[in-house]
């Protein structure tokens, strides 16, 4: 049963970033794809969570866990790799990683979900446009 629900999870995040890209996102020139679609994946799990009303599962804690890591490491290790963190970059994993480490107060509230739509925005804008503020 657990198989066929993160494999259910697993399509529907496949087809919601499918729909998106086919909808002609603008990715900003300076933002790699991979964050792209690793950023989205947090903010798919936002939504979920947030839609569901329940509680993070251990693999939507790894998932927060291992985005934090890969892209903390990737921001204080340039020499390991080499094509580098941008700056949109670095803002976007910024931004992320604040709405993940905001995660309880968040989703705790209902009055706290607007500020979660707010920074959901934020990071699509950088994502789009590099930026923070339009």
């Amino acid at each position: 049963m657990k198989r066929g629900n993160a494999l259910k999870r697993l399509i529907m995040i496949g087809v919601a970033l499918l729909l998106l890209t086919a909808c002609g996102r603008e990715i900003h020139e300076n933002i790699s794809e991979e964050m792209v679609e690793d950023t989205e994946q947090i903010i798919s799990i936002f939504d979920e969570t947030i839609k569901e009303d329940r509680e993070l599962s251990n693999k939507e804690v790894k998932t927060f866990e291992r985005y934090k890591i890969k892209y903390e490491t990737k921001k204080e290790n340039p020499e390991v790799y080499p094509e580098g963190f941008s700056e949109e970059e670095i803002r976007l994993y910024g931004l992320t990683d604040v709405m993940i480490d905001d995660y309880d107060r968040i989703v705790t509230l209902s009055s706290d979900h607007e500020d979660y739509e707010t920074q959901r925005d934020r990071l699509y804008r950088v994502i789009e446009t590099g930026k923070i503020d339009k």
